[in-house]
């Protein structure tokens, strides 16, 4: 009897654990919130990330992308603009319950990550009632973790698609598009708007034996 009682606790501290931690993640600014933000969030993005925009009247609805273009020798062409996750996102619309599904979770945090440093600085601007453009915003944000690892997924993948070369470039490009309202709807517009920012000011290299360019 004992064992099956801790056996029960035992599971349910996970529950009781994603629960609280949920909860916290989707309450207002309070005092716990304060104190334990940050380790809320490390733990709930990307995979658990959640808003309320589900249940709202206007639900906030966007598509966020993220492409890259290689030049496997410095000297040479730029490759068109390219998504890299195409196939996985094929393998989670072509079967929701594999594997592919979450993964599309971590690769759609990489821009989201950025934008929300965008969005960030923007709002800070305002506060301080200056002003400034998304594209300087943008630039303030490649000082950041997020953009940092941006640019080496964007290395890491280049790498994997044309294998070891003795110098390659990589840049990245987030993209930000939002569908017209609901009740736009028939307007005729299929988008709203389109907001792109891409890292040519920040190209990233890397030679053969790992050094950074």
């Amino acid at each position: 009897m004992l064992k099956n009682i801790l056996l029960s606790s035992i599971l349910l501290i996970p529950w009781f654990v994603h629960a609280g931690a949920t909860a916290i993640y989707l309450s207002p600014p309070n005092l716990v919130k304060k104190e334990m933000g940050q380790i809320v969030t490390a733990y709930m993005n990307p995979l658990f990330h959640q808003n309320w925009h589900l249940f709202s009247p206007n639900p906030g609805i966007r598509s966020v992308n993220f492409w890259i273009r290689c030049k496997p020798d410095t000297e040479g062409e730029w490759t068109p603009w390219l998504d890299p996750f195409q196939k996985t996102r094929k393998k989670a619309h072509d079967n929701p319950f594999i594997g592919a599904t979450k993964l599309m979770y971590v690769y759609r945090f990489v821009p989201e990550s950025i934008f929300r440093v965008i969005d960030s600085h923007i709002q800070q601007a305002t506060k301080n009632q200056t002003e400034l453009t998304y594209g300087e915003a943008f630039e303030l944000a490649s000082e950041s973790g997020e953009f940092r690892q941006a640019k080496d997924l964007t290395i890491k993948m280049c790498l994997q698609t044309y294998g070891p070369s003795t110098k390659i470039l990589s840049q990245f490009k987030i993209i930000k598009t939002a569908p017209p309202k609901y009740s736009q709807r028939h307007l005729g517009k299929k988008i709203a708007g389109i907001m792109s920012f891409d890292s040519s000011k920040f190209s990233a290299g890397i030679s053969l034996d790992g050094d950074k360019l």
